[in-house]
This record gives structure tokens, sequence and C-alpha cells, in this order.
């Protein structure tokens, strides 16, 4: 029973879960999906003629602030063919490692040290949630987790979302010096239309467990949160272990939260989980972690609703 991939899958991220709440005296299993949102919406004037469509969503041509800027301002089609070659490795939904984003922002000429151009891929729960998110906002993914009433709406929503990308290149400081310091990468950004006009820069941060084991690491993420704001990106930060457990849900939970889809939580499937201890299988008591969208199965027995890996419960049998 043990055998099955997602039960292994389970175990591993459960086990690994249990050794960071020891590590850090924290208990994560009930912490929030996000946990830090911005105080305010921050709206952008953007050029008559730019043109950051939904195409974008499937092939992203921007990968640094500066080039975003350009393109918010003049027209995109007359970008493409200056900058489309320096981004080929962000057309996956897979997210690039911080290397490939280090290696790029040195042709765009930052100085970047050399141990950072070391092979460095991004962690498990960035890539989940990046990988989700992906599904999500290129309408790539099987609907199974949102009714068929909610569909429209919920395609409505996603065509706001003009501009998609990972590993984000922003400069650390003013643009007048930031080619002397190595840049900040952002794990995701969304570009999303507010009107024809305007529109807003989302950023997601997926924060692992080092970010708080000491007041000094929480203190600079604050500082640098500040900065993006004023730089004018809405910087949003959800727990990585939620996204090792349910990716899809943390999506979900940021969709929400942004007011790019209302009422997704309303509609979202099993979005009633309070902790992760909530997805646990009802025949082999391990952690089920939503890997893919099939693999939460949730049914009901008479008055109560079971949850099974999706191997357990082919072994079930109900009574």
């Amino acid at each position: 029973m043990f055998d099955s991939e997602d039960v292994m899958r389970g175990i591993k991220i459960q086990n690994n879960l249990m050794n960071s709440e020891r590590d850090i005296g924290l208990n994560l299993k009930d912490s929030p999906i996000i946990l830090r949102r911005p105080s305010r919406k921050i709206i952008h004037q953007v050029h008559r003629d730019s043109n950051l469509d939904a195409e974008s969503v499937m092939r992203s041509e921007i990968g640094d602030h500066h080039t975003l800027m350009e393109c918010l301002n003049i027209n995109l089609h007359g970008l493409r063919e200056k900058y489309a070659r320096k981004a080929d490795f962000l057309n996956d939904c897979d997210p690039p490692s911080h290397t490939d984003a280090f290696k790029r922002a040195k042709l765009l000429g930052y100085k970047i040290p050399q141990s950072y151009l070391q092979e460095e891929k991004v962690s498990y729960g960035e890539k989940e949630a990046y990988h989700a998110a992906w599904m999500m906002v290129s309408l790539n993914w099987y609907l199974s987790l949102l009714p068929s009433s909610f569909w429209e709406e919920w395609r409505e929503s996603v065509y706001k979302i003009n501009f998609f990308t990972s590993q984000f290149i922003v400069p650390q400081f003013s643009s007048l010096d930031r080619y002397k310091y190595t840049p900040y990468i952002l794990d995701q950004l969304w570009v999303v239309r507010e009107s024809n006009s305007t529109v807003r820069l989302i950023g997601l941060e997926v924060d692992g467990e080092h970010h708080f084991k000491t007041d000094e690491q929480k203190e600079k993420d604050s500082q640098r949160d500040e900065r993006l704001a004023n730089m004018g990106y809405e910087m949003y930060h959800v727990a990585a272990w939620w996204c090792r457990v349910d990716p899809y849900r943390v999506i979900s939970e940021v969709l929400e939260a942004t007011d790019i889809t209302p009422g997704i939580l309303d509609n979202f499937y099993y979005s009633d989980f309070k902790s992760i201890d909530d997805y646990r299988c009802d025949f082999c008591k391990n952690l089920i972690v939503r890997y893919n969208q099939e693999d939460l199965v949730v049914k009901k027995c008479g008055k109560d609703r079971l949850k099974f890996h999706q191997s357990c419960f082919e072994n079930y049998r109900f009574p």
C-alpha cells in the first residue's frame, strides 16, 4: 500500500514538515497560506498602444523591470525582436533556475558574482507554485477544481492577467547605479489589467522556513517589500510548505486576495480545509499532496466526507 508514488510523496513532505517545525519551533501545519500582503493596490498608467496581450502568458518575452517599464509606455510589438532572444528560457510551464535568471541579468549588464552562476534550481515549493499558476493562468488545466457553473466567470477573470513570468529581475537600487549591484529575483510576476489604460504589478514570493528563523531575516524581507512597493509592485508572500501540499489551493488564495477572481474560494473544491492536517488520507492516514489535480480524491460516505490518495481510493472498499 505504501509503495504507491503518491503515498510516498506525501510521506516525504510530511516528514520534511515535521523536521522544519522542530527546527524553528513553529506550528507550520496551521499557518495561513498567505503570510504577508500589500496594504493597498498600486495602479500604473499604460500607454494606449502597449499590448501586453494574453499571448504573453504562453510566451514570456519580458524578464526584467526596466524592459517591462518600457513596454508599459510604448508599443510592445516594437520591442519583440529586441528582447525576445533574452528570454527564451521562460517559455516552459516549469520555472527557469536561479542561475538562468542571473545569466540573463549579466547579459543585461548587471554585476553578477561568479558563484551566482553555478547551477542552482528553484526550490520544490517554488516550482510547484509556478507550475500551478502557469496551468491556471494559461487555462491549460482540467478545470476539475471548479464547478462548471463558475467556469465562464473564471475564464473572464483570467483574461485580465496580461502577462505572467517567473524569475523576474528587479534592480536592488536606483536606475542610476543599478548595474553596480546584483539584482533581486522575484519568484513570480503577474501584470494584471485593471482598465483599458491601467495595470497592476503583482509580485508573488514563495517563502521557505528560513524566512522565519531570525528577526533579522524578517526585517530584511519587510524592507525589501517597502522598496518594491515604491517601485510599483504589490508583494504577496505565500507559505512554501503549503505550496508543497496543494499549490492549486495556494494560487486560488492569491487570485482571491488580489481581486483578480473574487469568489474563487467559494467555488474552489475543498477550500474549507483550514490546516495541512485536513489533507490526511482516511485510508492510509498519511498526507495527501496535490502534485497533480487528481491526486486528492474526496467522496461522500453517508454524512462523512472521506479523503484519499488516488491510489488509496482505488483500493478502498466503501461500506
